[in-house]
């Protein structure tokens, strides 16, 4: 199972906002490209990093830092502000390949296909409070139906959704993966799970829907979980070693 852990990053700050508010944020002293470096010397092969800056307030605040984690690249899931080729581009440019897209891909789904012209690989973000689909900073909700949404994107490509709780999210309470579940089961698509990763209940919940779905539901994403120290990166590890050995 993959256990990924999440760096969210605000005028060049590693940070977290609960639920997503940027009147909610909580900033760690923390350097990140020093917490890239230790997670992948514990064996982690994948972290998500979301731009806040750009995708809040439309700023390139944290380009000094992408810049600086470029060389760990192929390790690095990237989210935040990408609605345009150009600004995809950018990212490739530096070795971003797996994005996280979001409201443009609801809004005009053939941009997944053109990302994936370009190199990209797209990673399309489904956030919901209940079963209602949250766009544009999660700061309003759209009546449209997340199965037929994901099965209209997965005709055109996408083969990876990362599916977030919004109440959950950065609030250190416990989530189920019901929901998570059925989408993955009724689409077919690899579903991350993310928003209420807070506890290695959490953890023993995510590992049992994954097998349950024989690896559809891949993973979690585990942030201020992580940063706060409530799940350190052995506990982590426990749940994310492959048959290998190497850590997700």
């Amino acid at each position: 199972m993959l256990v990924i852990p999440a760096i969210d990053l605000y005028d060049g700050k590693v940070v977290r906002m609960i639920r997503g508010r940027k009147e909610k944020l909580l900033v760690y002293e923390k350097d990140p490209v020093q917490l890239v470096e230790e997670i992948l010397t514990e064996g982690f092969r994948l972290i998500h990093v979301v731009d806040l800056s750009k995708a809040i307030d439309g700023t390139d605040e944290n380009l000094e830092v992408l810049k600086k984690l470029s060389p760990f690249a192929e390790h690095l899931q990237v989210g935040g502000g990408i609605r345009t080729i150009e600004r995809a581009k950018k990212l490739l440019d530096m070795g971003f390949k797996r994005q996280i897209v979001s409201t443009i891909a609801i809004e005009r789904p053939e941009f997944l296909v053109e990302l994936r012209e370009e190199g990209v690989t797209p990673i399309f973000s489904l956030d919901t409070r209940g079963k209602k689909v949250a766009i544009k900073g999660w700061l309003s909700e759209e009546e449209i139906d997340p199965f037929d949404l994901l099965k209209r994107l997965k005709e055109l490509g996408l083969g990876e959704v990362i599916h977030t709780d919004v109440e959950k999210d950065g609030t250190l309470t416990e989530r189920d993966f019901c929901f998570t579940k059925e989408l993955a089961l009724r689409t077919g698509l690899y579903v991350i799970g993310a928003g209420g990763i807070s506890s290695e209940v959490v953890l023993e919940k995510a590992l049992t829907v994954h097998v349950e779905t024989r690896g559809l539901m891949k993973g979690v994403i585990v942030g201020r979980a992580f940063l706060e120290g409530k799940l350190s990166l052995g506990v982590m590890k426990k749940y994310a070693c492959q048959e290998d050995h190497r850590v997700s």
